[in-house]
């Protein structure tokens, strides 16, 4: 969570002393990063009258990802990369506040200032506009937008051949199986956080 800036600290401690409170918390919190980075606890009903005021400031839709897909599959087969690609470094733009257009395809995500919680929410980004399952630590696997956007497309179909499996995740699991708890994820993320960098450091 970003820090507050002098002038947001002031106005927050003069509402602050009006209120007759032992204790009190100011921060900046951003609903949309909470319901992204936590899916399963996003899907209480106490988040529910939120989540629609959400939606309706743009995440995407199951409509979104229907859209997209079948754009996808109208482009001849050289141009769905460079299409992916592109939406890749949107959704991520959007994630780490940059212009996407100025990302490069080769830029590692770690460079860009990436960390866990940021991964997982592209991760659940792109679940929702391109309508697959993906690993929790996909973006350690594939750490750029180039490469991640290859894998995306295999997992797709749309590259020709049969579908990729899932990058990082359990062989075997039984269909049905509920998805892992928000917390699992976030621990994987940060594990393969912390491995790429020990590799990082290890050279």
């Amino acid at each position: 969570m970003p820090g507050l800036t002098e002038a947001q600290a002031l106005r927050a401690l003069d509402r602050l002393l009006a209120q007759d409170c032992a204790q009190i918390l100011a921060m900046q919190w951003s609903l949309r990063q909470w319901l992204e980075t936590y899916p399963s606890a996003a899907r209480s009903p106490l988040w529910a009258e939120l989540q629609d005021e959400e939606r309706e400031r743009g995440r995407p839709s199951a409509a979104d990802a229907a859209g997209f897909r079948q754009a996808l599959e109208r482009e001849s087969p050289p141009a769905r990369l460079p299409l992916l690609e592109k939406h890749v470094a949107q959704q991520l733009g959007r994630v780490l506040r940059l212009d996407a257009a100025r990302i490069e395809r080769r830029a590692p995500f770690s460079g860009l200032g990436m960390d866990s919680l940021m991964s997982l929410e592209l991760r659940n980004r792109l679940e929702s506009s391109l309508g697959i399952k993906l690993s929790a630590t996909l973006l350690f696997t594939y750490p750029d937008i180039a490469s991640l956007a290859e894998h995306l497309l295999g997992r797709m179909a749309l590259r020709g051949g049969p579908p990729e499996p899932p990058g990082g995740t359990a062989a075997g699991a039984p269909p049905g199986d509920d998805p892992p708890l928000a917390i699992d994820e976030l621990l994987a993320a940060v594990d393969a956080e912390l491995s790429l960098a020990r590799r990082g450091t290890s050279r």
